[in-house]
């Protein structure tokens, strides 16, 4: 489970209950999970060129994905009085981060695609607690 990427993650997720789901890979990597921790967020983020090498090193996004861009006000100190910061246009990439509460993650670059693999897990989730309080299982 070296790599932290959410959609990898969701498709080796089994539901066993209401309260519990099982990961299991072709690696023989196996957890036991309570299901509220697959709920899924998902967060906007701005992204200067900066952080952007960041996340790149950390392969939390791949040197082939292509960003929407804007220019936006970022705060930055002051060269002359590093006490002083002032606001300073840059130019950002925009990108959707989705992640779940065991911290898999995965950044798209789509704001609808994004929502839609959050919501596809959530609503899983949702039909499994439905499905207790109803006490169908």
């Amino acid at each position: 489970m070296e790599k932290k990427d959410l959609v990898e993650f969701n498709k080796n997720v089994e539901f066993l209950g209401n309260d519990i789901a099982k990961y299991y890979d072709e690696e023989g990597n196996m957890k036991i999970l309570s299901v509220g921790m697959l709920f899924c967020q998902v967060q906007f983020l701005k992204v200067t060129q900066q952080a952007k090498k960041v996340m790149l090193f950390n392969r939390e996004i791949s040197k082939d994905m292509i960003f929407n861009k804007e220019f936006t006000m970022i705060p930055q100190k002051d060269e002359k009085d590093p006490l002083k910061v002032k606001d300073v246009q840059m130019e950002v990439d925009l990108m959707w981060k989705v992640q779940n509460g065991l911290g898999f993650a995965t950044i798209f670059n789509n704001k609808e695609e994004a929502l839609k693999v959050a919501n596809d897990m959530n609503n899983k989730i949702f039909i499994l607690l439905e499905e207790k309080e109803d006490g169908k299982k």
